[in-house]
């Protein structure tokens, strides 16, 4: 039996069983554990209990830092309850814990590679002050002082609990020491490492993850949180993609270096020009869009570019693996010279090399070369199959999946290649159905079909946002299914008349601009306080709203995705691959995506929510959202006589 730090909730008990099955036996384990199970604490405390029978290391995987401080809080717990929890290492990447060069502007958008290069000289440079016992410059004095004090009063720092990674950068920068540098030193006494998605997704990470922590993957239980992010990830992952701003960049970086000469033959800014020609030229014959609906991309037939670039440069096919190899090692030569002369050590004559190497390569991965237009166009390499990439995940003992939004979960198993004998559990949420109200608005379509036969639509759709605003109090969420729909309604006054005090997302804010965001808007004291963002944006997943931090919703249409050719691509691959090219693509996605927007307002088990959907197309995903509600108006979302009305059927019992 795992012992829990809290009096059990229904269905928690279960599920660390369940994770404890699996741990024992290897495997995999999805599941789907609805809003209130308390599935953090129930897998963190079934993976403590089996790593101390079975010595395995436990690998938690979050997509958020606010799912990262979660595991914290609830590890905190279990050490409060009298448990012995080990050591648990909230890793993050350099970008986070670094002190020494995260604030440094001159290496503002550095990734991971260009940051490890720039971290190395300073760490050299540093273990040479020691050695010598004198000022070194560009020496790190944050890993000097590491040297001298070892990863021990960090290690105390974790022992003692923190509350959430920032914190804990925050105080490690205080003492003078390197956060990041401390946590992977202690990697290998770690009984538990937090850590982002991106840690096991790319192969070199995870395979210097694991050699840091001194093990195998069949040493490690992987727990993947929200797991229902994990295939699409994957999926951005690895898709390349090569832009006309890239090439442009690259071209500048060529005129700096004086103009290398590849394959003895062609100049590096000649191949540049014939790729942003390929490029524009591919532009005009693939992407045509029927209607303003339709987003700006296009499909390439195989070899289209090759030919096209070829025929641009006059040169044979062979040429072209040879040019990628020689500006690959151009990339170095820039790199190495940048990172000598104190730079942001970045090459676009590397990355334009890397992208030509793996859009010409041969593979069993079934892939599909884009392109597409508007300001900024570009060519694209993109992944139709996840689960050709996540192979790895059958390489640790055993992998959990969960979510409180995983369901079809035989689709999940599907897209992440899990084998056939992958064990499953769907456990509902304990907390009292009742308290949550999902209304749909008859009569009101946000299809294009629909707004271009009658474009009074928008206007009633916004009429209806209008009445229900001014009857509401309180803090209230506004999701809308694009940053364009958002900034159009919001530029064309749609809350004029409603008295309220208006917190929107932007599409540029990044993680601590959104956190201040939300920070003012739980903090406002307006009778009315809007939140505004985007359906399947950062504001509605992984953010919780508990008690009256939110307690109505207004979602402004179902979020479909555009008629892209990307879309048909993956399509037409589920279809048949799955024999269900619409429900993979499209339908479950699009039902995953509202039922995570509207499970922000139930938190806890005496919260209450009403959501109301601005879009009669809810109804289509009935079984994904009950209890479900059509109603003709904003008069009928009362929740007190709505059941009363005679006659009334809920959309779920259609």
């Amino acid at each position: 039996m795992v012992r829990l730090p809290y009096a059990p909730r229904p269905g928690q008990e279960r599920l660390a069983e369940a994770v404890r099955a699996v741990q024992r036996d290897g495997g995999a384990l999805v599941a789907e554990a609805g809003t209130g199970t308390g599935k953090t604490v129930a897998v963190l405390a079934a993976s403590i209990a089996s790593r101390r029978e079975d010595g395995r290391r436990i690998l938690y995987a979050t997509r958020t830092n606010s799912q990262q401080t979660q595991v914290l809080r609830e590890h905190a717990a279990l050490e409060a309850a009298g448990e012995d929890p080990g050591l648990l290492v909230p890793f993050m990447g350099r970008r986070q814990y670094c002190p020494f060069l995260s604030d440094d502007p001159r290496f503002r958008g550095a990734d991971a590679e260009e940051l490890s290069r720039l971290c190395s000289d300073a760490k050299r440079r540093a273990r040479t002050a020691v050695a010598s016992g004198r000022a070194v410059e560009g020496a790190c004095p944050f890993y000097e002082r590491l040297l001298h004090d070892g990863a021990g009063p960090v290690e105390a720092m974790l022992r003692g609990g923190v509350p959430d990674a920032a914190t804990l950068a925050a105080r490690v920068a205080e003492t003078g020491s390197c956060a990041y540098e401390a946590l992977k030193a202690l990697l290998p006494k770690a009984d538990v490492v937090t850590l982002p998605y991106v840690f096991v997704l790319d192969d070199g990470l995870r395979r210097a993850l694991l050699e840091w922590l001194g093990t195998g993957a069949d040493g490690c239980h992987l727990i993947v949180d929200e797991a229902h992010n994990l295939p699409g990830a994957a999926r951005e992952h690895h898709s390349p993609r090569l832009s006309l701003m890239a090439l442009k960049r690259a071209q500048k970086e060529a005129e700096d270096y004086k103009d290398p000469v590849l394959a003895g033959r062609v100049l590096a800014t000649s191949l540049i020009d014939a790729l942003v020609r390929c490029l524009l030229r591919l532009v005009d014959e693939f992407v045509r869009p029927e209607t303003e609906a339709d987003a700006a991309d296009g499909l390439l037939p195989p070899g289209v570019l090759e030919e096209t670039l070829l025929h641009g440069l006059r040169a044979p096919s062979p040429l072209l693996a040879r040019l990628a190899a020689e500006l690959i090692q151009w990339g170095e030569v820039v790199r190495e010279d940048k990172r000598a002369k104190g730079r942001l050590p970045r090459s676009y004559l590397g990355s334009l090399g890397a992208f030509l190497e793996f859009w010409l390569l041969e593979r069993e991965a079934p892939y599909v070369h884009l392109v597409s237009g508007g300001e900024n166009p570009a060519v694209e390499a993109c992944l139709l199959d996840p689960a050709a990439v996540l192979g790895w995940l059958q390489e640790f003992w055993s992998t959990v999946h969960m979510s409180g939004t995983l369901r079809p979960l035989e689709e999940h198993r599907a897209l992440c290649g899990l084998p056939d004998r992958t064990r499953a559990e769907e456990i509902a949420s304990p907390f009292d159905a009742g308290r949550l109200r999902i209304y749909g608005i008859e009569g009101v379509h946000r299809g294009f079909e629909a707004m271009r036969r009658d474009p009074g639509l928008a206007a009633r759709q916004q009429d209806i946002a209008r009445a229900l605003l001014r009857r509401w109090t309180g803090r209230i969420g506004l999701f809308f299914p694009s940053h364009a729909m958002l900034r159009d309604y919001l530029e064309e006054g749609f809350l004029h008349d409603v008295d309220a005090s208006v917190h929107a997302e932007r599409p540029e804010m990044d993680s601590h601009a959104l956190s201040r965001l939300v920070a003012a808007f739980r903090a406002d004291p307006a009778p009315r306080c809007l939140l505004v963002g985007v359906l399947g944006g950062r504001l509605t997943e992984g953010l919780d709203f508990p008690g009256d931090a939110m307690e109505r919703m207004l979602l402004f249409g179902v979020p479909y995705p555009k008629p892209t050719a990307r879309l048909q691509a993956l399509i037409h691959h589920h279809e048949r691959k799955h024999g269900a090219g619409w429900r993979f693509a499209v339908h479950n996605p699009v039902g995953r995506t509202l039922r995570q927007a509207i499970g922000r307002l139930i938190r806890g088990p005496e919260d209450q929510g009403t959501a109301v959907v601005l879009d009669e197309r809810v109804v289509r995903f009935r079984t994904l959202l009950p209890p479900l509600w059509m109603v003709r108006g904003p008069e009928e979302v009362d929740e007190a006589r709505l059941q009363e009305r005679e006659g009334f059927i809920p959309a779920d019992r259609v």
